[in-house]
């Protein structure tokens, strides 16, 4: 409240949102959601339209994390409209809120199995990182809208595209400041995959070790079960049913401790009923 007191609403909402992308990234999404509907609430009140558009960034981000699509396209769209709106000259980081939520919005359709609907919004993302005005988008989030390409593209079964933009995330790299771990954690998976599919179980081996090592540092559950889940499909590809039960477990365990965190029912259900987490529970509990 003495913050809130001290400082314009936008100020205020802006460290807030910081705040809530901290503890959400360690798994505590029920209070990160929580938080940031309050801020919400206040960015309405304080007529902060520049501070409910970061919020609205963020919730959807927070929503996707814990599978709850719909929602989570909700305010992603929200925040382009809003975007949209309020973009003058003096507002030219709203280029990295854009990208920010067109990568959301990626994500989540490719999460959702629609393909194509995702390939447009990261499209987007990748040429609004060509254009002068979208600076921070380019020095900060090109990466990420890279490796999304290169899934996508491996997703859709054609390796040779999805290795060309695995190779230009390489060359650009990871801005100096923003080195991002998870999008290194999710960069090493589509090695990985790239390499099981080529046949390489070792090099996959060794690229998913350097994932897990990640997404370990950072502590973020969706990187932590992804990349679980992604060395049980290769245990599975090695012929070794033991670890990647082992492994689906693991991976199953991380899920479900995201569950328990969620005290709101309707949002601990839709994540346990979404078809990537089905995927993740049937795993663990089927013969490989």
């Amino acid at each position: 409240e003495r913050a809130k007191r001290g400082a314009s609403a936008g100020v205020y909402i802006q460290s807030f949102m910081h705040y809530c992308l901290a503890i959400g990234e360690k798994g505590d999404y029920q209070e990160a959601i929580t938080l940031l509907k309050e801020a919400r609430e206040y960015g309405e009140r304080a007529d902060s339209r520049y501070g409910l558009l970061k919020i609205d960034n963020t919730l959807g981000w927070a929503y996707l994390e814990i599978c709850n699509f719909e929602t989570a396209i909700h305010h992603n769209e929200m925040s382009l409209m809003s975007t949209d709106k309020v973009r003058d000259v003096s507002t030219s980081t709203l280029s990295e809120v854009d990208s920010f939520g067109r990568l959301n919005l990626g994500d989540t359709y490719a999460m959702m199995g629609d393909f194509s609907r995702a390939k447009g919004y990261y499209e987007q993302a990748y040429e609004n990182a060509k254009d002068n005005q979208y600076f921070l988008a380019r020095t900060r989030w090109k990466p990420r809208c890279l490796i999304a390409l290169g899934e996508l593209w491996l997703a859709l079964g054609d390796t040779q595209k999805a290795q060309e933009f695995v190779v230009e995330v390489e060359a650009d790299g990871f801005t100096e400041g923003f080195p991002f771990k998870k999008h290194r954690a999710r960069l090493n998976r589509l090695r990985a995959r790239l390499s099981i599919q080529r046949g390489d179980l070792a090099v996959a081996a060794e690229q998913l070790q350097s994932a897990l090592d990640d997404a370990r540092s950072v502590n973020n559950p969706t990187q932590l079960w992804k990349t679980l889940q992604t060395i049980g499909d290769l245990n599975v590809a090695a012929a070794n049913v033991t670890e990647a039960q082992a492994n689906y477990l693991k991976a199953a365990s991380v899920v479900e401790k995201v569950a328990e965190g969620l005290t709101d029912s309707s949002l601990r259900e839709t994540f346990l009923q979404s078809l990537p987490i089905q995927r993740v529970l049937e795993q663990a509990k089927a013969p490989v």
